[in-house]
């Protein structure tokens, strides 16, 4: 995982939990594809809204944003007035992140996101096995 994130706010299990630390600046040299997944949230709207326009011009299939919807609508209508905002990009977009296990602390909303983002690359809805019809690892 690469984390982007100024390393002088980061806490130190970052450090050892990440593949790479980029500062923001170098977001554009991501090398972003139909494989990758976006979590944003830099506790600063107009970072949050400056990544998410940036997402929104990558191939990533998942881009989740941390926080209250009122937020996240509220940058999508910004984006609406600056940019064209597709369907498929809302497809893309997962606001707020996660799967709704009940999650409260830091440890369980990322086990919610990680969980939401392979759902999401397995093109299932995460949804209990127990109400799956049929073997678990059909389509």
């Amino acid at each position: 995982a690469t984390v982007v994130a100024n390393p002088a706010k980061i806490g130190k299990t970052v450090f050892g939990a990440a593949t790479a630390i980029l500062h923001p600046d170098g977001i554009n040299n991501l090398p972003i594809d139909g494989y990758s997944a976006m979590v944003l949230m830099a506790h600063d709207y107009n970072t949050d809204l400056r990544h998410l326009r940036f997402a929104l011009t990558t191939q990533a299939n998942y881009i989740g944003l941390l926080g209250p919807k009122k937020r996240s609508n509220k940058m999508f209508d910004e984006l609406g007035a600056t940019m064209v905002v597709t369907k498929n990009d809302h497809k893309r977009i997962y606001a707020p992140a996660g799967l709704d296990i009940g999650a409260n602390n830091p440890e369980e909303i990322a086990l919610s996101i990680v969980a939401e983002i392979r759902s999401c690359f397995a093109g299932r809805k995460g949804m209990s096995l127990k109400l799956r019809e049929g073997s678990i690892y059909s389509n």
